[in-house]
């Protein structure tokens, strides 16, 4: 092979990338994402599927869990987008240091999360929605969830604890994998290598499906499983090559497409469907966002969709918790067991009458979760992320974004 071919296979290892830039509108845009997420956990979980007595209304917040392919791709578009700009090697030097700043950003709110969330648990278990009624179940979850792992039993654990934390698993995995994964999807033909991925995710998703037996159990299971979301995260990574500059100008289209798509899919589709409908549009949407041009990117430019950006992943794994617990404040017979077997009932497809969050609550949810994600990520995210990668090995730097998890 001729150095200029090896040049071409590789050339993160002999030159770097242009900067990434600011990208403070993709920033903004995870912001947005996170509170649709919320709206979509509110109206889903707690309120028994209610929404706002349109059809639209009902298509664009049941389809909320499309924002996770938002975060699974923006994640690997912007840890690409940062690793290539610094000219990484994806060597061993590279991997102890990506490693652990993931790790790092990952830990402190995840375990802060998990702790608001114990009592919860303490007092909601054990619970009778069968099958999460039985007891090896419970104590998988428990031993599952501290260490990321419950994404990958054939049994859908991470419903047993802060349920919105299987991201976080599936995350872990990603992690794990970007450097050994993102030297392999260099491709000349992306455009291409993201319809692939996106039906090999899907064929993926269904092959999984049948073999644990096409049960409303085993939807729970592969839809959070991370051989499965990795395909999102690869679509990222895919981007984060290509960067396509044709895409400066275009985010409002993207942004127009996505809600159009979002109200148009049916809800009775199930979620790889929907979910295979939205992956090209979402990516288009980050790819154009990339630039920070354009009105939307103006808008998720503002300072206050930044800082709900930037708190977005203690928002994320925030929300659980704290709507479960305002649901026990409001709910006259304060029936914690009764509120946590009514989320794992409507986990598995049925619909229990009560007890619910009022409409009026919303605003209270968004305003008390965010300042409390803002206390969480101002005391504890930054200041861990600190601490455990003060000692850090320096490598060339860029300005750009930090590299988001989750959302």
């Amino acid at each position: 092979m001729s150095s200029e071919e090896a040049t071409a296979l590789v050339p993160s290892q002999q030159q770097k990338a242009p900067p990434v830039g600011k990208m403070e509108a993709l920033t903004g845009l995870r912001g947005v994402m996170a509170v649709y997420v919320v709206v979509y956990h509110f109206f889903g979980d707690f309120r028994n599927g209610e929404l706002l007595g349109t059809k639209s209304a009902d298509r664009l917040v049941g389809h909320g869990f499309v924002a996770v392919t938002f975060f699974f791709q923006l994640s690997g578009f912007v840890n690409t987008a940062v690793a290539e700009s610094r000219g990484a090697d994806y060597g061993e030097r590279f991997r102890r240091r990506f490693w652990r700043r993931r790790a790092a950003r990952l830990a402190p709110a995840y375990f802060a999360s998990m702790l608001l969330f114990a009592p919860l648990v303490w007092f909601a278990w054990p619970p009778s929605t069968p099958p999460f009624d039985a007891r090896v179940a419970r104590f998988a979850a428990l031993a599952t969830t501290p260490l990321g792992l419950q994404t990958w039993a054939p049994y859908p654990l991470w419903r047993l604890a802060n349920y919105p934390a299987w991201a976080v698993s599936c995350e872990l995995f990603f992690y794990l994998a970007f450097p050994f994964l993102a030297p392999r999807l260099r491709t000349s033909w992306p455009a291409t290598m993201l319809v692939v991925l996106g039906m090999a995710q899907f064929a993926t998703s269904a092959a999984a499906y049948s073999l644990l037996g096409a049960t409303p159990l085993a939807a729970d299971v592969v839809y959070v499983w991370p051989v499965v979301r990795i395909f999102e995260f690869a679509q990222g990574i895919v981007l984060g090559f290509w960067r396509p500059h044709f895409f400066a100008h275009a985010v409002d289209v993207a942004a127009a497409l996505v809600i159009a798509l979002l109200i148009a899919v049916p809800r009775s589709w199930p979620p790889a469907c929907v979910t295979l409908v939205l992956q090209l549009p979402v990516a288009f949407l980050i790819a154009s966002a990339a630039h920070d041009q354009g009105l939307i990117a103006y808008l998720c430019r503002s300072r206050t969709a930044i800082v709900a950006g930037e708190i977005s992943y203690c928002t994320y794994l925030l929300q659980a918790p704290l709507m479960l617990a305002l649901l026990w404040c409001l709910d006259p017979a304060h029936d914690l067991p009764a509120i946590f077997d009514m989320l794992l009932a409507r986990a598995i497809g049925e619909r229990p009458p009560s007890p619910i969050l009022p409409l009026s609550a919303l605003p209270l949810v968004l305003l008390s979760l965010h300042t409390v994600a803002k206390f969480l990520y101002d005391f504890l995210e930054l200041p861990a992320l600190s601490y455990l990668t003060a000692d850090s090995p320096p490598l060339p730097k860029e300005r750009g974004p930090e590299t988001p998890v989750v959302c």
